[in-house]
Formats: structure tokens, sequence, C-alpha cells
């Protein structure tokens, strides 16, 4: 993916908000739900983010998520559009942009990249110390920054974390949910071998943690079905039988190992 054109225009950035968008509703990308940014036209007359149609299109999905209509690019952008979006205004930080003034401005922001090295000193033992603590400085607006990779890495693990035991909750959730169903329809208590969030394509007693969005599928044909980015398979997995979460070929709470087939069509 291409980091450069993954930008997000904000539709609450937008000057008049409210009328431009109640009379040209195009405007916003049904994929991100965003203003449309760096736009692409189809045949069928949609129009949507060039990265958000691009990531539809390499998910093998060949048709317009909004007429399902097979996906026929133009060209260019029409003139009504180009001085439609032309006209558009944003307002970030007590400072008004042009829609290309804010994509300059956004993709700016996106590639900030930093110095991976220190600051040296004068002396071997200031550069020693640098070492240890080293200093990062932005290439865009010259701040040294302290640590910021590793800063920015632990608050990532620390919110994968977070995600990760909202996930299992989910799972307890649904587990105990369909139980109660279970039990009222059955009179009786749910067998613990009954799984839980069943794929359509697959058959197993687990399901894999899918690391880019941090939630758990069947396979990555499911993956692909409700998300529109490319799919990263972590380590971890999901019990579908007692909703923990684990690595290896078996689960450390139940003691179930693992089984996984395709389903036959």
């Amino acid at each position: 993916m291409d980091k450069k054109n993954n930008i997000f225009l904000y539709p609450d950035k937008l000057i008049n908000k409210e009328e431009i968008l109640n009379s040209n509703k195009n405007l916003i990308c049904s994929l991100c739900k965003g203003i449309i940014a760096e736009p692409i036209e189809l045949f069928c007359e949609h129009i949507f983010c060039s990265n958000c149609i691009n990531n539809w299109s390499k998910s093998l999905k060949d048709k317009c998520p909004s007429c399902n209509k097979f996906i026929y690019k133009k060209p260019s952008l029409s003139e009504e559009n180009k001085n439609l979006l032309s006209k558009l205004q944003f307002n970030d930080n007590d400072k008004v942009y042009s829609y290309k003034e804010y994509i300059d401005y956004l993709k700016a922001e996106a590639n900030i990249n930093f110095e991976a090295g220190p600051l040296l000193g004068n002396n071997q033992k200031d550069n020693e110390n640098n070492n240890n603590n080293l200093n990062y400085k932005c290439n865009v607006c010259g701040s040294e920054y302290n640590n910021i990779i590793q800063k920015a890495k632990n608050k990532y693990e620390e919110r994968n974390k977070q995600l990760t035991e909202e996930l299992r909750k989910i799972y307890e959730y649904k587990r105990k949910l369909q139980s109660d169903i279970y039990e009222n329809k059955h009179g009786e208590k749910m067998p613990d071998s009954t799984l839980i969030d069943k794929c359509k394509h697959f058959s197993g007693n687990y399901k894999p943690i899918f690391e880019c969005c941090n939630n758990a599928y069947g396979c990555y044909i499911c993956h692909d079905e409700n998300e529109c980015h490319e799919y990263q398979i972590s380590k971890k997995v999901i019990c579908l039988l007692c909703a923990n979460i684990y690595q290896g070929n078996e689960c450390t709470n139940c003691k179930v190992k693992q089984c996984y087939e395709r389903k036959e069509n």
C-alpha cells in the first residue's frame, strides 16, 4: 500500500459541511466514509478515494461497492466533479485550506520521517550518552524527539493488548448469549463442544486473529468480505469452545487441539 496516498479527509473539517453535503452526497466515499481524497470516477458514475477503490480491487472484488456493476475506471474526473472539489475549503488548526492544499498538507503530515540516529555530541562521552538515549529529528519541522520509536512501539503493544482483551470479552459474551438461547429452546444446558460464530467457508474449533485490524475471522475470505484492507494474520487464535485467546496447536484453557478443514461447496 502506498502510504503517501493513505490519507483521510474528515467531513468535520469541511467548511459549511451540512450545506455542502446535503446537496452533494457523492462527496462522501462509501468505503471509508470520509470526503473523497484523490478521487477515481467509475463509468457507473460512482466516485471513490483512489486508495479505497484500489484496495477494494486488490482484494479480488471486481464490482462497484455501491451498485454491484463491474468496475471500469474513467480516465479522468468529470469537469462537474472537478469544479465541485475545487470549491471545497477545510479548516484545520484555525487555518483554511483549499481541497488541493489540504491533501498536500495531510500528505506532508503522513510522511514525517525521523532521522534514525543520534544527534552526536562533541566528544566520545557525549556520543555514548546519546547512544543510550537516542534523539530523533523531524525532517519537516526540525523538532527533536526522544526515543520516539520505542515510545510508539510501547503504545502500540499496550493498545494491542487492550483490543485483544476486548475481543476475548466479545466472544465470551457471544458464547453466554448462545448458551442462554440454546437452554431456552431445548430446555437443557448447551454442550461444551458447541461452537460459536462459525465460518461459512471452513469448519474448525478456532478462528485466527488478524493483526491488521485485530478482529477474528474464520478465514481470509471472511476477512475480505468485511474489511477493505489487505489481510495480515497474527500467531494468536481464539478458541470457539471457550473464547480463550492463545498461541500454538492446543487451547491453553480447555486443552482441545486445533482442527480445521475447508467445507465442501
